[in-house]
């Protein structure tokens, strides 16, 4: 019985590898999504912060210190919009991406059908022939019996 050969398998395994692939730029791309919000998350603490001091000054009014103050929590504040800017951006190549993947993904399930389809044709081939192969048999074994 002749094996089963997926003519198209190393295109099968380039299919493969570029969706391993575009899952692993998505993963980098949802890892630097965390990082970026991570420090988001981390600016807004440090503007929290820098307002609640700028509020409690006890004692008399330091106008340096206010300023001083006013100008950390407008650089935070401005850091903060940027990276949010970023994120926005991030967001949008995140979506390019999952799109590559689903695409690749898609490719590939397409040629893994393929394979499966062709693989069935030549299941059922080779029973044919074996049926053949036996229908033959039995008729050799008949016709010897009705033989004198």
């Amino acid at each position: 019985m002749a094996r089963f050969r997926f003519r198209l398998e190393s295109l099968l395994r380039l299919a493969a590898s570029r969706r391993d692939l575009r899952r692993q730029e998505l993963a980098q791309a949802l890892q630097a999504e965390r990082i970026l919000q991570q420090r988001i998350d981390q600016l807004q603490q440090e503007i929290d912060q820098a307002q609640k001091q700028r509020r409690s000054g006890v004692g008399p009014l330091n106008l340096d210190r206010l300023l001083d103050a006013t100008r950390h929590q407008l650089v935070l504040a401005a850091q903060k919009q940027h990276l949010e800017q970023q994120g926005e951006q991030l967001r949008q190549e995140i979506q390019r991406r999952r799109l590559l993947l689903a695409e690749a993904d898609r490719q590939l399930r397409v040629l893994q059908r393929l394979k499966e389809k062709q693989h069935q044709r030549h299941h059922r081939e080779q029973l044919r022939r074996q049926q053949q192969v036996l229908d033959e048999i039995a008729n050799r074994l008949g016709y010897r019996e009705h033989l004198p």
